[in-house]
C-alpha cells in the first residue's frame, strides 16, 4: 500500500494509554493506601516536586522513587509495590482494539511509543498481547517525551525507517502534530472507531 507523495508504510506505531488501553488514574489512589496518606498530599507532592516529569523521562529510577517517598512520607516502598499501585491504570484494555490489531499485524510491522515510567511499562513486558509489538518503546527509556521531537527521531532509529513508512495513532493532538512535523502519517484518535477510520483513511485497512 502506498500513500501519494510518500514511500511505502511498513509500520504502525501506536500511543499506549487510551489508543491501546485505557487509561484509568488509579494508581495514586492505590498508592496512598499503601503509604496511609491522604490522597491529595500524594498526588500534591508529586507534581509539586517534579517526579512526574522525572519518572516520565527517566531521571528518576525505582531506587530514586523509593528513596523520595522514605524522605517524604516516612514509608518503605519499593519496585513491586509501586508496579502492583499502578497495574490498574493501564490493565484495561480499549474495547475492540484486538482484532483491530490483528488484522494488522501480518500486513505490517506494529510497534508502541508511550509517555511511561516503569510502574506501568511492567505491564507491557508481561502482557502476552503485547508480544504482536515489535520493540515497544516508552519514554523513561528513550529519555524523552512526547511532544518534544527528539523522541520521534529516537523512535525512528529505533525502528529502522524513514517517517513516510510510519503511521503513528496517539489520543493527544500536540502529539500526532509532532508526529506529522516529523514526516510521520498521524492519526489523532481517542476511540478504537476513530483509529480504525483514520487507517482505513491511509489504506491499511478495508
Amino acid at each position: 500500500m502506498t500513500v501519494a507523495g510518500t514511500g511505502q508504510l511498513r509500520w504502525v506505531l501506536f500511543d499506549w494509554g487510551n489508543v491501546l488501553v485505557k487509561y484509568r488514574p488509579l494508581g495514586y489512589v492505590h498508592l496512598a493506601e499503601r503509604l496511609g496518606v491522604e490522597l491529595d498530599a500524594l498526588a500534591g507532592a508529586f507534581g509539586a516536586e517534579g517526579l512526574v516529569r522525572q519518572l516520565v523521562v527517566g531521571d528518576a529510577s525505582p531506587q530514586d522513587l523509593s528513596a523520595w517517598l522514605a524522605t517524604r512520607f516516612g514509608a518503605q516502598v519499593d519496585e513491586d509495590d509501586v508496579i502492583a499501585a499502578f497495574a490498574d491504570d493501564v490493565s484495561e484494555r480499549m474495547p475492540g482494539i484486538e482484532p483491530l490489531v490483528s488484522a494488522l499485524q501480518d500486513r505490517y510491522r506494529l510497534s508502541i511509543l508511550s509517555n511511561t515510567f516503569f510502574g506501568h511499562w511492567h505491564q507491557v513486558l508481561h502482557d502476552p498481547f503485547y508480544r504482536v509489538f515489535e520493540r515497544p518503546m516508552a519514554s523513561h527509556l528513550l529519555r524523552a517525551a512526547k511532544p518534544d521531537p527528539v523522541i520521534y527521531q529516537r523512535a525512528l532509529e529505533q525502528l529502522g525507517c524513514p517517517p513516510d513508512q510510519v503511521a503513528f495513532i496517539d489520543d493527544k493532538q500536540e502529539n500526532t502534530d509532532a508526529a506529522r512535523a516529523a514526516g510521520m502519517h498521524a492519526i489523532h484518535s481517542t476511540s478504537v472507531d476513530q483509529t480504525r477510520t483514520g487507517l482505513v483513511a491511509l489504506g491499511c485497512l478495508d
